[in-house]
This record gives structure tokens, C-alpha cells and sequence, in this order.
């Protein structure tokens, strides 16, 4: 039924007591598409209000034949009876790319599970790219740097990238992939020099565009940006070994 339309995903939780009648979704499974023009089916396999120690539910979305580019999946559970551990692999094809999911603490602590899913660049970027004439993926460009350098607003996930963009003073929508990152952009969020992306479609485009619009703002992040990380780590580590050596071969004191 609904053989290829079906978009599936695994959702591994364990009943903290006994067996008894919850609502793993409280009237807050959240179904998103740009390209949805009707309703889409979306619901749990199997249908019950028990879950039994150990159950493995399946999400299952219906678009009935519309194309879909991307799902955010948000399901809300009671988290002082339901312990989730996990996800087990589904079929999520034409939609490989795991943009965001949300993982097992974070969960537990919240009551929330959020999933974003996506097609593969290689799948259909390229495609778009063709179709959009202002639109443009470069696959391992080798001027990489000198790309970012001349980039107006960034999108990045909390790691490497969004170092690099900071230090070359270009303001940053920040789309962390896993709780390290999430604990690591804080200081970026802190200082002002990025800022946390929304998975809401509307509200995505209302950060993009004020950055987009706003001269000042986008000169204030880039300037607090630059302070935050300067590219000089490297030789302050290697001055203070240096110090630090120069110190134990003249057997001078640490002050500790």
C-alpha cells in the first residue's frame, strides 16, 4: 500500500513502568514541505496508545504523489513515562540526507524529537541548479577559501565551517548537528557574531532576510566575529610550549 510514496522512519523508545495507555504524540506531530500544496498523511505504525517496554514505532508519511524536498518531523512524548533510545535505519529514500536529528539526551530532556530530512546534493542540487540560473552548487571548488572570504551571509553547521567564516568575518546562520555542537556554538550565539537557524520555513527566510537587509547588523557580527577568532591560535600554542620549555630547561618557577 502506498509502496513508493512512503517515507519511513524508526523510532526506538523503552516504557520506563509498566505497560500503560500514553500518548507518544500529544497533538504535536508537526509536518512540513515547501512543496505540499495538500494535505500529507502522517502517522504511527503500529496504532496503539500502549507502548509496551522495548517498542519500535514507525513514522510513516504519506504525500500522495506530490513532491516532496525536504520533512521536518517534530513529535512531542511524555518523558517522565517514555525513555527513547534511538532510531533504527528506515526507508527514507529520495530523502538520504539527515540535516538535523535530534539525539537520545537531548530528547530525554526536552520530550521532543526533531527530524529534518533532505535530498542528497548530488540527487537533487544540481538539478535545481540548472533549473535556477542564480542558483549555483560548487562541488570541492579548490579557491574554497577565497569563496568564502567574498560570501555576504554563511549557513553552516556548528563545526569547522562555522570557524572559518567567523574568522573571515562573515555573519553566520548556525544549524548545529549534534548536541557537541549544540554546547560548542554557544559562544558564537553569546557574542552575537551567528545566529541559530530555525527549522521553520517562515521564519528561516524571515533570519536570512534580516541579515540579508541590514548592513549594520551583518558589519556588527563580522567585526565581534573577527575578535572571537583571529587565526592566530596556532602561534599562541606554539609560543606558550615555547615558554613553557625555555621555563623547565632553567628550572624556573611555575607559580603554582
Amino acid at each position: 500500500m502506498f509502496k513508493d510514496q512512503k517515507k519511513l522512519l524508526m523510532l526506538l523508545v523503552i516504557l520506563l513502568s509498566v505497560p500503560v495507555a500514553v500518548f507518544l504524540v500529544q497533538q504535536a506531530v508537526k509536518f512540513f514541505s515547501k512543496a505540499a500544496i495538500a494535505p500529507v498523511d502522517i502517522y504511527f505504525t503500529p496504532s496503539q496508545s500502549e507502548v509496551p517496554p522495548g517498542s519500535v514505532f514507525t513514522l510513516r508519511l504519506n504525500p500522495h504523489n506530490q513532491p516532496i524536498d525536504a520533512v521536518a518531523v517534530e513529535v512531542n512524548f511524555e518523558k517522565d513515562k517514555i525513555l527513547f533510545v534511538g532510531y533504527q535505519s528506515g526507508e527514507i529514500s529520495p530523502l538520504k540526507n539527515e540535516i538535523i536529528k535530534t539525539g537520545g539526551d537531548k530528547a530525554n530532556q526536552d520530550g521532543k524529537i526533531v527530524i529534518v530530512l533532505g535530498p542528497m546534493v548530488n540527487d537533487s542540487g544540481l538539478s535545481l541548479s540548472k533549473e535556477q540560473n542564480n542558483i549555483s552548487f560548487l562541488k570541492n571548488p579548490g579557491n574554497i577559501a577565497e569563496i568564502m572570504a567574498s560570501t555576504h551571509i554563511g549557513i553552516s553547521n556548528g563545526g569547522t565551517s562555522l570557524m572559518e567564516f567567523t574568522m573571515l568575518g562573515v555573519p553566520t546562520i548556525i544549524f548545529p548537528q549534534s548536541e557537541r555542537e549544540e554546547t560548542f556554538i554557544s559562544p558564537f550565539l553569546e557574542r552575537r557574531c551567528g545566529i541559530l537557524g530555525s527549522i521553520e520555513r517562515h521564519e528561516f527566510i524571515k533570519q536570512f532576510n534580516q541579515l540579508w537587509e541590514d548592513i549594520t547588523l551583518r558589519k556588527s557580527m563580522s567585526e565581534t566575529g573577527r575578535k572571537l577568532i583571529d587565526g592566530l591560535g596556532a602561534i599562541r600554542i606554539a609560543e606558550a610550549i615555547e615558554s613553557f620549555s625555555r621555563r623547565i630547561m632553567n628550572n624556573e618557577s611555575f607559580g603554582y
